[in-house]
């Protein structure tokens, strides 16, 4: 997963001018609220070619990079690439 294409989408959303790592909190470090969220949402989905079920719009996958980085990955090449899902 290209983590650098993730990052600049995050920048584009975060007010933060702290660097963002995989262990950085969406809510907490990049300070993105609910709104901003959705439009997060929308712009990984378009820049990933993926769309994000909506059974995958759980606080657990966006509350990290890592985790949504797994996600990404998940929905873009499908169940089983991480924890043998």
């Amino acid at each position: 997963m290209d983590n650098e294409k993730l990052i600049k989408v995050l920048l584009n959303h975060t007010k933060s001018d702290i660097d963002i790592t995989e262990e950085s909190n969406l809510k907490e470090d990049l300070t993105i609220d609910s709104l901003t969220m959705i439009n997060l949402i929308l712009e990984i989905e378009e820049v990933f070619n993926i769309e994000v079920p909506d059974d995958e719009l759980t606080e657990e996958n966006f509350s990290t990079v890592e985790s949504l980085n797994k996600l990404i990955v998940k929905c873009k090449f499908g169940k089983g690439v991480y924890n043998n899902e």
